[in-house]
């Protein structure tokens, strides 16, 4: 019996001993990179112009790595709409750290961008005022519209972003407004039904009515 705790014991030492050779030298600290946007966050560029994009810095500790950065995402400022630029940077053990530019593309021959106050009643119950929407022309016959419920979950409810569902609008020659894109409310995972409403270029407000969930939002923007 004595034998048998003498191997077994030696068998235990024999392991201990080969892991500390096989780590040995292993343990290291690892520095994670830092990154941050030169600029604003977010940017409205006219379309057509040249976009000189303010970048980002990146650091690894105390070396600078910005050279390495690597940009997902890409811009045409000679079409309107929303873009992301999201800059990531990795350091040498594979850990990445990563910033996003929002940048919007207008057309000032179109729809006057700004931010459009809000009124918005949804039907059966419910109603908001003063809320503020993002709107803007894409093209001469398109506009972009942060939030097809007038902010109604997103600022109203205080549901947050993923609850204001962006879209691409029409404007037809007789000013009357449809819905060509967009629509989908993330935070619920589904799309607003259908979308129409009409504009007018002298006071520059908007009408939309919205269907959504077996509910209608009626909003009006002014700018």
């Amino acid at each position: 019996m004595k034998k048998f705790k003498y191997i077994f014991l030696t068998f235990i030492m024999a392991i201990f001993v080969s892991c500390e050779k096989e780590t040995e030298g292993i343990s290291r600290v690892t520095v994670y990179p830092e990154i941050s946007l030169k600029g604003d966050a977010l940017l409205f560029i006219e379309k057509g112009t040249f976009f000189d994009d303010p970048g980002v810095t990146a650091m690894e500790g105390i070396e600078d790595i910005t050279s390495s950065v690597t940009i997902i995402g890409s811009l045409d400022t000679n079409k309107g709409g929303l873009y992301h630029l999201i800059y990531n940077a990795q350091n040498k053990d594979g850990f990445s750290a990563r910033v996003e530019r929002t940048i919007h593309v207008y057309d000032p021959k179109s729809v006057t961008l700004g931010y459009y106050n809000t009124n918005i009643e949804r039907l059966p119950s419910g109603s908001y005022s003063d809320l503020s929407v993002l709107i803007y022309g894409i093209s001469a016959t398109e506009i972009y519209i942060s939030d097809l419920l007038g902010g109604y979950y997103a600022q109203g409810r205080n549901y947050g972003p993923t609850y204001a569902p962006a879209a691409i609008l029409s404007i037809l020659s007789d000013n009357t407004i449809n819905l060509i894109s967009g629509g989908f409310v993330a935070g619920w995972g589904d799309y607003v039904k259908s979308c129409t409403g009409t504009y007018d270029p002298t006071t520059k407000v908007i009408t939309i009515s919205t269907e959504y969930a077996g509910m209608t939002f009626n909003s009006t923007f002014v700018l």
